[in-house]
């Protein structure tokens, strides 16, 4: 395979080459897999929004702006979450969020802190593990770096419930972690 600078890659989608298509599912399937999983803990279904997310990416490379190296992947990856989201709307399936107007947030020790010698894939295992509403707040908020109100905005939940459901999941996240370590030593 020809290797393709992504300005290339951009130039090579707005004009609707195929050659670039296979090129950006084989330079960027991986990742926006993993990103899909991430949201979903499912393998075909991961693989379903996958294609979906590649037929919007194709569908709309037209309206695509370079701005820069990274801008590709960027705006790919915005298409891949969205795509993500829009999933989990239609599936309605947000039953383990709920609005929480009073939670009170104990303040605990920073989990990132805590997952020093535990292999990523266990981690990444961890997330996948919280319920979907719990998981989706947390890869929004501690992978891709949204803040509650937009989290709230992308949702249509209140910016506390975004925060009470981050930190539920971070608890979880704790526990698993906890139980790791306690195991493996």
């Amino acid at each position: 395979m020809k290797i393709f600078s992504e300005k290339d890659l951009s130039e090579l989608l707005k004009i609707g080459d195929k050659r670039g298509w296979k090129a950006v599912y084989e330079t960027y399937s991986g990742s926006f897999f993993a990103i899909c999983l991430r949201y979903t803990a499912d393998q075909e279904t991961a693989e379903d929004i996958l294609h979906d997310s590649f037929l919007k990416i194709f569908d709309s490379a037209d309206r695509f702006t370079w701005m820069g190296e990274g801008s590709l992947k960027a705006w790919m990856t915005r298409i891949v979450i969205n795509c993500c989201l829009e999933y989990l709307r239609k599936k309605k399936n947000f039953d383990d969020i709920t609005d929480i107007e009073n939670s009170e947030f104990v303040a605990e020790e920073d989990i990132y802190d805590r997952t020093e010698e535990i292999p990523p894939e266990e981690i990444f295992k961890f997330i996948a593990e919280l319920p979907e509403g719990y998981r989706t707040i947390f890869n929004l908020f501690a992978i891709e770096g949204k803040s509650h109100k937009e989290i709230a905005e992308m949702l249509g939940i209140s910016e506390l419930t975004s925060a009470s459901q981050y930190h539920r999941a971070r608890t979880k996240l704790m526990k698993k972690i906890q139980s790791y370590k306690e195991k493996n030593g």
